[in-house]
């Protein structure tokens, strides 16, 4: 419970020690906390990032056992297509581990026609076929080699993140200005050095940058933990 606490609450200023305190619990529990335990992960880990991290403790504890196949299938078919083909996309590659890894590890199998399109091209390069679930990856697949006027329509049409550019173009100032309208709080505060470099926020109008933090902050979906605010000051 206090694990659980602790990361729905947002009082972790950073996933990791939690995330290892729910994997240790996991892996050397008895059997009704490793059960519950285990049973937490899907809410605990928000992001394929978070959920890769655990993996990565996980796997160090235990292994790939039943117990851990079975966490990180019920992670992916608990969730939409859709949820699944943003994460996908998001989140590549965190902590040593890809997608394409977890999905073989945990023998991951679902009888979801539109699911079993977005694992195909997570595991093969299959692009999937057209349809709402799927417009983030033809939008990634475009973004490959989009000039940065088309990106940055791809970024406003398709709310793209900045894990979802290509590297090269993280020099242009005209993407950085389409993901800067449509940033998350936290984004916004780990990029506000790079939104600087780019001449999206200058320092004469540094009052628009505390103008968005600030409407962003008043959204409850947006938790930003006091340390966060202290890295960014110090970025």
């Amino acid at each position: 419970t206090e694990i659980m606490e602790t990361i729905t609450q947002g009082r972790a200023p950073r996933m990791g020690p939690p995330l290892v305190a729910l994997a240790v619990t996991a892996a050397h529990g008895d059997d009704e906390t490793r059960k519950l335990a285990r049973a937490q992960v899907n809410t605990a880990a928000r992001t394929a990032s978070q959920l890769m991290q655990f993996v990565q403790y996980a796997d160090a504890l235990q292994g790939w056992g039943r117990g851990l196949r079975n966490v990180v299938a019920g992670w992916y078919l608990e969730k939409t297509p859709q949820q699944v083909a943003y994460q996908a996309v998001k989140y590549r590659q965190r902590y040593g581990w890809t997608h394409r890894d977890l999905l073989r590890k945990a023998h991951v199998n679902t009888d979801d026609a539109g699911m079993r399109e977005i694992f195909q091209w997570v595991t093969h390069d299959d692009l999937p076929g057209g349809n709402e679930a799927t417009r983030i990856i033809h939008a990634y697949d475009r973004a490959k080699t989009a000039d940065a006027a088309t990106l940055a329509g791809l970024i406003r049409e398709h709310r793209m993140t900045w894990e979802m550019v290509p590297p090269e173009m993280l020099q242009e100032r005209e993407v950085w200005q389409a993901l800067y309208e449509d940033m998350p709080l936290t984004a916004l505060v780990r990029n506000l050095a790079a939104l600087t470099r780019a001449g999206v926020i200058a320092p004469m109008k540094f009052d628009t940058a505390v103008e968005t933090i600030g409407r962003i902050g008043r959204d409850e979906r947006n938790r930003l933990h006091p340390i966060a605010v202290l890295h960014g000051l110090m970025t």
